[in-house]
């Protein structure tokens, strides 16, 4: 995969793999994600994120996961009630540096959460949707200031559970983990709960014929 997620060949793509592995049975023979979050770890990188594209993608992966048979070319707004899984978008601290930034990511990136530390130097991007597939960017700087995405898109259970401990071992690690405050430095709504679902390990997928 080459280029950011949220461009239209790469968005695409995502989306139909996402549809296609809501109606796929995990180890356990469940079908969908069983009320966990899909993890969209971001880079420590200027200005990613901060487009109406990007929102575009979260909105649709929402959609999906909570109604995999229905259209996703309508961008409309989703039901902060209901109580389905979402994307969760995992902020570095470096990128809510102030109250202009903040307030611009909780525009583009609903439900986004603020991490409080960097993993793997930041400049790895990575999308986990749990016993499904995970996608790995890593944003390569050349000879200018803007870096190239590229990366891979797998279902090996290997790389699965890779994505699974970066995520939570080393980004959130034992944090309490809540969604982008007002203002840089302060904190939203908790959803340590919600990611608590996440160590509700799957059984070794390394070990599955």
């Amino acid at each position: 995969m080459l280029g950011q997620l949220w461009l239209s060949e790469n968005s695409n793509q995502l989306i139909q793999r996402l549809k296609l592995s809501m109606q796929v049975p995990d180890a356990n023979g469940r079908i969908g994600l069983n009320r966990r979050p899909i993890c969209w770890l971001a880079p420590d990188v200027s200005f990613w994120g901060r487009a109406k594209a990007a929102r575009s993608l979260v909105l649709k992966m929402n959609r999906v996961v909570r109604a995999p048979d229905e259209s996703t070319d309508e961008d409309t707004p989703d039901d902060p009630g209901q109580l389905m899984p979402e994307v969760r978008v995992l902020l570095p601290p470096g990128r809510l540096l102030d109250h202009k930034a903040v307030m611009a990511y909780r525009e583009s990136l609903p439900g986004a959460i603020s991490l409080s530390r960097t993993v793997l130097d930041g400049n790895v991007e990575i999308l986990w949707v749990p016993d499904k597939f995970v996608c790995v960017l890593y944003h390569f700087f050349s000879y200018h200031a803007i870096p190239i995405p590229i990366g891979f898109v797998s279902s090996e259970p290997k790389h699965l559970k890779i994505a699974e401990q970066v995520i939570l071992d080393e980004a959130i690690a034992d944090s309490r983990v809540f969604e982008l405050g007002t203002k840089a430095g302060s904190s939203g709504a908790d959803r340590t709960d919600e990611f608590a679902l996440l160590r509700q390990r799957s059984p070794d997928l390394s070990t599955q014929p």
